[in-house]
């Protein structure tokens, strides 16, 4: 697939690679992940973005957004996550006949009432466009896109911070479940079981997220290359009406940061 882009702006798990992962993973689909690294984007990095070269990227009525935007950190947070996620939805498209070659300026990445990112485009392509899912931590901006269910990802920078919260996002025995799988650190663990719950949150939206104590760790599997999926029971809804839903969370370290995603629906048998 021809994509032009900035090349600090790149595909996570190109080609069989995200595939195979999925695959093992019993998804229905295969979601497109893309990943920028803030620093090594020049117009992100500098304090003066300039409108010129944004352009090529934003429609206007994002560019009237990014302006308002005073905090530096902000808009590269900001910025990242709507380029990583207007690569994400075009290699997305690239499946939809006649989509790949919408230029970027055409679609906006807004918001929902919910919270969750969603994809907007003023042109009829014979097809529901795709879900979306964005996420950020210090320099590194991921997104990731499904074609037919909501979606979850999020991105944490690992650092041993983590264990000041241990007890707001994990049991005893979900710790134990990672002592006793193959991951090798403790920290690493607990980063990566923080971001498979915050993906798993993302599918439901920012306005009824389940509490991290009702994301309940049941098993972890391990699968080439670092590769690790968690198998997560989460009971969403008030105590009286609640509902009970399984996640399969793929999860890895890359490059110091701790990445986890998920679709709604998915989970190996």
């Amino acid at each position: 697939m021809d994509v032009q882009v900035n090349p600090a702006i790149r595909e996570l798990f190109p080609g069989e690679e995200g595939r195979k992962w999925c695959s093992l993973m019993k998804y229905a689909e295969f979601p497109y992940f893309t990943g920028i690294w803030l620093d090594e984007f020049g117009e992100v990095s500098s304090e003066g973005l300039q409108q010129e070269a944004l352009s090529i990227y934003l429609h206007p009525q994002e560019m009237k957004k990014l302006a308002t935007l005073m905090l530096p950190k902000r808009r590269r947070e900001w910025l990242g996550g709507r380029l990583a996620a207007k690569f994400a939805c075009q290699l997305a498209l690239g499946e939809i006949e006649g989509a790949l070659r919408i230029p970027w300026p055409e679609y906006v990445v807004d918001n929902l009432p919910s919270g969750q990112p969603a994809l907007s485009l003023n042109k009829e392509i014979g097809s529901t466009l795709p879900f979306l899912s964005i996420s950020h931590s210090n320099g590194l901006a991921v997104a990731m896109t499904s074609l037919h269910k909501p979606c979850g990802i999020d991105v944490q920078h690992i650092s041993s911070r983590i264990l000041r919260v241990l007890e707001r996002f994990c049991s005893a025995q979900e710790k134990s479940i990672i002592e006793e799988s193959t991951i090798n650190e403790d920290v690493v663990g607990l980063n990566l079981l923080w971001a498979a719950k915050e993906a798993v949150r993302k599918v439901y939206g920012c306005s009824s997220p389940p509490g991290f104590q009702k994301i309940v760790l049941q098993s972890i599997r391990s699968y080439p290359a670092g590769k690790i999926g968690m198998l997560f029971s989460v009971t969403s809804g008030k105590e009286m009406h609640s509902d009970m839903e399984t996640f399969m969370v793929g999860t890895t370290v890359m490059e110091g940061y701790a990445l986890a995603f998920t679709i709604r629906g998915a989970g190996y048998s």
